[in-house]
């Protein structure tokens, strides 16, 4: 409602209860009402509104009052503005401290509704507080140190987030440059080997017929697996992806890992074994998601594995066991019973500072490592996202040159 001596009073203050409480004393003192919930919202309105009067809460998160009013007072146009500082007394000397941040007065919380319209009055007719000069110049040193410490951990903040940020544009650069490259690879091989066949002035032979068509039939798969896994990061995100829960029996899952993997393996000359607990037998949980962890694994063991072995395990264990991080264990419950399923190889190893960040977007191994192998760098990505829609947890040990084992914690406790 439109006060009757239109004198604007902004109040800045992050509770919403004293906003209206306030709104309301105001309004019906005839005054015209304007709230900011936020210091840097509150510095907005006042130079949209040029008010008469500042009420100013000091104990703000983000910008407090007094940097808040701080910088206020540091602008030309608001030189004759009061600010008043509105705010509990939770510490000795909170009405200097807040004299010091440049504001006129100051108003205890909780307020006072019986004289809270006649101080306003005061203040809006000139009334001025003032530090004892005795005082001054301890709580301006004291204020000073205060903002300067403010303002470096702000510094350092900012600081840390730019380098995330980096971080990130980094990756993501070097993601688009990998997927470029895996990319083409593939789509080159499909257009040279298709115009080989068209080049031929005869029907060629079948021996030089299928070797074409089997260059571009891998080439083609290796293409939309890479599509699919861009494609499935991009449901995950978004929250397409929804649970298929079902009784599940595990150890037949991981042996159609191991089939589909067989050949592969076996062209690379590595072993791909299994080590199975037969005490596991149907659990509940969605068996495509299970599978997509456990393939991925599986992939990622033998691509870098040059020889030797992959070992798919299986083992029931309960919360309490040796076997499990404690970073892990952490949220177990020591009682309830739990599927391991483990895949170890004797490949070239991740060392400590990849395996931080192994299952973020976009990372990938080193570059040389990277170009060797192959890959985008986005099924690891998926399976963290994957295992945190099942309620599950995965960790990684590995050293360099020796092979890495990947794990996987889900619960057993649906087991039939």
């Amino acid at each position: 409602m439109a006060g009757k001596n239109n004198k604007i009073i902004l109040y800045i203050d992050d509770d919403e209860n004293n906003l209206k409480l306030v709104k309301k004393l105001l309004e019906n003192a005839g005054y015209n009402f304007v709230g900011a919930s936020n210091g840097i919202e509150g510095i907005d309105i006042a130079v949209q509104t040029m008010p008469d009067l500042i009420l100013m809460d000091m104990n703000m998160p983000g910008l407090d009052g007094y940097e808040a009013a701080t910088r206020l007072n540091s602008m030309a146009e608001f030189s004759n503005i009061p600010i008043v500082a509105v705010t509990a007394n939770v510490l000795n000397g909170d009405r200097e401290r807040s004299l010091i941040a440049g504001c006129k007065g100051y108003i205890p919380k909780p307020i006072d509704i019986d004289t809270f319209i006649e101080t306003i009055n005061s203040y809006v007719s000139g009334r001025v507080e003032k530090v004892s000069s005795i005082d001054e110049a301890d709580y301006l040193k004291e204020y000073n140190e205060k903002l300067v410490e403010h303002l470096e951990r702000k510094v350092r903040k900012l600081s840390l987030k730019l380098d995330d940020a980096l971080k990130v544009s980094q990756l993501k650069s070097e993601f688009l440059s990998t997927m470029t490259h895996e990319l083409r690879t593939p789509l080159n091989a499909i257009i040279n080997f298709s115009e080989l066949l068209s080049s031929y002035d005869e029907v060629p032979s079948k021996e030089k017929y299928k070797e074409c068509l089997d260059h571009i039939n891998d080439n083609g798969k290796l293409l939309l697996h890479i599509v699919t896994e861009m494609l499935d990061l991009a449901s995950l995100q978004a929250g397409k992806v929804k649970l298929d829960i079902q009784l599940t029996i595990l150890n037949d899952v991981i042996l159609s890992a191991q089939y589909k993997y067989l050949k592969v393996a076996e062209a690379r000359g590595i072993k791909l074994q299994l080590k199975l607990d037969e005490n596991i037998s149907i659990i509940n949980t969605d068996p495509n998601m299970l599978i997509k962890i456990i393939e991925c694994f599986v992939d990622n063991a033998i691509k870098y594995t040059r020889q030797g072995e992959v070992i798919i395990s299986s083992k029931k264990i309960d919360g309490s066991s040796m076997l499990i991080p404690d970073t892990v264990s952490a949220h177990l419950s020591k009682y309830n019973d739990y599927c391991l399923i483990s895949v170890a190889d004797t490949g070239i190893g991740i060392d400590q500072d990849s395996i931080d960040s192994l299952f973020e977007e976009f990372h990938q191994l080193d570059g040389g490592v990277a170009r060797e192998f192959g890959g985008i760098g986005l099924g690891l990505a998926i399976v963290k996202q994957l295992v945190e829609l099942l309620g599950a947890y995965i960790w990684v040990e590995s050293e360099i040159n020796k092979g890495s084992v990947f794990y996987l914690l889900i619960n057993c406790q649906s087991e039939r």
